[in-house]
């Protein structure tokens, strides 16, 4: 009897050892997809490791706990970089840009505006017109920067980071489909994000006037 009650005991501990084990390699794994991709999805994450999506849930939970990701619908994000541009606000909204999602606007008078997303930058640009000489965002998954015209833009997805519409910017156009699998909204290049801010301003204008 008391062989048995060890025997068990033994197989409990084994077992939950066994559990951390998985737990912590699905962690491992799921921060070097995350390192590599930009994007992990929650219902990928359950089938290739052959959990339940609820399982999945409580790894990123814990792993947002820890500050190693941010978890949003259908899956997770990186943590955006938090540092400010110290002593800098937002030339349009007045907010404190983060380097994960600025944009700097270089003028002909040789100043540098600076913006807090790609919303306020491009609004910006096509405010001031010929007085931008170029104009940098950041990619939002790996925070290089890349000119305005050369990025790929996802506009209005299901989180909001900055201001509204969301728009987020990214040098590779992959990697912006990716992010739009996750968290939907529209995969624009420069010429049409720009008409769509117009138009969307234009609404916005027109509604103001009616109320």
């Amino acid at each position: 009897m008391l062989e048995f009650v060890i025997m068990r005991s033994f197989i409990k501990r084994y077992d939950h050892f066994g559990k951390n084990m998985l737990q912590a390699h699905r962690h491992q794994q799921i921060l070097s997809r995350l390192q590599e991709n930009g994007i992990v999805h929650i219902h990928e994450l359950s089938q290739d490791f052959a959990v339940s999506e609820m399982t999945i849930h409580r790894d990123l939970d814990q792993l947002e706990t820890e500050g190693r990701l941010r978890k949003v619908r259908g899956g997770a994000i990186p943590v955006p970089a938090p540092t400010p541009v110290q002593g800098e606000v937002c030339f349009m909204c007045h907010t404190t840009p983060r380097s994960q999602t600025q944009m700097t606007l270089h003028m002909s008078n040789g100043s540098v505006q600076r913006a807090c997303c790609p919303h306020c930058g491009l609004h910006g640009m096509a405010m001031m017109g010929d007085q931008v000489v170029s104009a940098l965002a950041s990619d939002f998954l790996r925070g290089n920067a890349v000119t305005a015209q050369a990025a790929t833009y996802v506009v209005q997805p299901d989180v909001t980071i900055c201001c509204t519409p969301t728009v987020l910017a990214f040098q590779d156009v992959e990697d912006a489909k990716r992010f739009q699998h996750g968290f939907g909204g529209e995969v624009l290049n420069f010429t049409k994000t720009m008409q769509y801010l117009n138009e969307a301003m234009h609404l916005s204008t027109n509604h103001h006037e009616e109320h």
